[in-house]
């Protein structure tokens, strides 16, 4: 191979990995955006335009603001209105597990410090337990006046503790509720009465669905699969929602909330995730990748009529009902 032949196939090489490596990283920092639309997947606005991703977007309970979690300027919770005006960052730093009080003056979320809350208007941060050991995934009680969260602890032999505890809002009177070996999932969330509270356990491969009264007493393990997640109760608390790995993919299923009638209500090669039902009960909307991208679908409660609503190339994910179940907000992808 003479100089100048040797010289040419260098400098094409080099051409083609540069190439390559640019594309790698335009995938690789793809962003994310906030997007609403109506229920039947009509009127779909963009909400947010930014270069950073936005994303996990919550309705306020009533419906006229949206959280979301960014990385635009500074990392951090920020909050709009539903037509993306009126944008603000409320509180900066690595946060978690965000969520409103059920009448939507506070914010309660979990950071490195600890379990926080503070005011919808971003005044008045409070932390509420400090990270001695990591607290995970704090939920208000229905009628906003007991907080539920987990923390974890790692060990030598099985791997980890998760435990458990229930609090008063102003942080008195802890109680442990559960305590379970492996490394554990944090979620737990309240039933819609406030009376009873599901998580879900690991320990040696399998993923448990269980059940407890807030005082701690009568746990229930209601099931006991490969990779369970997003358990949600139906907003009369007589259902559980969840997603499930079934064969080579994931499903989404249901169950009464004493654990009986396990009905599959997807069943396709695709990964199906994230159901949330709406507010009435009636419908169901999830993820599923089935036509070769995630995309928000809608069906209804027996796993009927399942629906395409996005229709698109991008990476649709996170999607939320409305307090009024009009409307879905949701994170998407950039083209």
């Amino acid at each position: 191979m003479s100089k100048a032949t040797y010289l040419i196939t260098f400098i094409v090489t080099i051409l083609v990995l540069f190439s390559s490596c640019s594309e790698f990283e335009d995938d690789e920092y793809e962003t994310s955006s906030i997007y609403l639309m109506k229920v039947d997947g009509g009127a779909e606005v963009r909400l947010t335009d930014n270069k950073e991703e936005d994303y996990h977007p919550q309705f306020s309970p009533g419906g006229s603001r949206i959280l979301f979690h960014s990385y635009r300027d500074r990392e951090g919770l920020f909050i709009m209105n539903t037509d993306g005006s009126d944008l603000s960052l409320l509180v900066a730093g690595r946060l978690y597990d965000f969520g409103f009080s059920p009448d939507g003056s506070k914010i309660l979320f979990s950071s490195y410090f600890g379990i926080c809350v503070l005011n919808m208007d971003g005044s008045g941060c409070d932390t509420l337990t400090l990270n001695e050991e990591y607290c995970a995934y704090p939920r208000f009680s229905p009628d906003g006046s007991k907080i539920i969260f987990s923390v974890f602890r790692e060990d030598s032999v099985i791997g980890g503790v998760v435990t458990r505890y229930i609090m008063e809002s102003d942080r008195s009177n802890i109680i442990k509720l559960s305590e379970d070996k492996g490394w554990g999932w944090f979620f737990q969330e309240f039933s819609p009465d406030g009376s009873k509270i599901i998580y879900i356990t690991e320990y040696e491969g399998k993923q448990s669905i269980c059940i407890i009264n807030i005082d701690g007493s009568g746990k229930v393990k209601l099931t006991d699969t490969y990779r369970t997640w997003d358990v949600k109760f139906s907003p009369g608390g007589s259902k559980l929602l969840f997603e499930a790995y079934s064969g080579d993919n994931y499903e989404i299923f249901i169950i009464n909330s004493d654990g009986t009638n396990k009905t599959k209500l997807t069943d396709d090669p695709g990964d199906d995730k994230s159901p949330q039902f709406s507010p009435d009960g009636s419908k169901i909307i999830f993820v599923s990748d089935r036509d070769g991208n995630n995309e928000i679908y809608i069906m209804n409660v027996d796993g009927s009529d399942q629906t395409n609503l996005t229709c698109n190339t991008k990476r649709d994910d996170a999607p939320q009902f409305s307090p009024d179940g009009e409307k879905i907000v949701f994170q998407s992808g950039s083209e």
